[in-house]
């Protein structure tokens, strides 16, 4: 069971289209919860996002991932990674479990440079599994704070549109869904940003899209 401390927002998640669930553990080293679908990680191993003097923008990256949270609906957990919580509007980089996130990136084989990255897994996120890998990555490739939020609220725009959390989790419709927005969403990339690559590679898709090109 979730401990109150570890379980800042978690709604609606048995029933309702507009349901969420996002968990952001309390204390460092809180087990995942399991009995999800899928879970979607956000990982930052680059020590730049980490800085004091970026704080106003790690604040407001962590606002976009919470709008992303809710776009995958409630059978799929979106995870964000604190060794204890934040005043509420106030985001500091010490807040981060910086050890954890950069655990999933020696076990993911992620480039701290290249970060950050969502993490969409349709395993249990363990460290201590094996064959531990991305359903969906999105590399952000040290893309200014601006540009993430950009392509994290064209992303998550696009995963409404079609109608992720509506659909049968890994069924064609589910996976064509992901496939539509990644496409939509490259094509913004190659008006404005070139450096992220956004791949899928689960179910029947297999797509990988590097700054608006495939």
């Amino acid at each position: 069971m979730l401990s109150a401390a570890g379980l800042v927002c978690l709604l609606g998640i048995q029933t309702g289209v507009a349901a969420q669930a996002i968990w952001e553990p309390g204390v460092a080293g809180e087990p995942i919860p399991k009995n999800y679908k899928s879970w979607s990680l956000f990982v930052i191993c680059n020590p730049d996002w980490l800085m004091v003097e970026n704080e106003p923008k790690l604040s407001a990256l962590y606002q976009r991932f919470r709008s992303f949270g809710q776009a995958i609906g409630a059978q799929h957990l979106a995870l964000w990674f604190w060794k204890r919580q934040p005043r509420i509007g106030n985001v500091r980089a010490d807040d981060i479990d910086v050890d954890r996130k950069t655990a999933f990136c020696e076990k993911l084989a992620l480039l701290p440079s290249k970060s950050p990255y969502v993490v969409v897994t349709r395993a249990y996120p363990d460290l201590n599994e094996s064959n531990l890998r991305p359903d969906v990555l999105i590399e952000l490739n040290k893309l200014p704070p601006a540009d993430v939020g950009n392509l994290l609220n064209k992303l998550t725009d696009q995963l409404l549109v079609e109608g992720l959390r509506q659909v049968d989790f890994d069924s064609e419709q589910y996976w064509g869904a992901w496939r539509r927005s990644v496409e939509a969403t490259a094509n913004f990339l190659g008006g404005l940003i070139k450096k992220v690559k956004l791949t899928v590679n689960a179910g029947p898709v297999k797509l990988e899209v590097e700054g608006g090109r495939e």
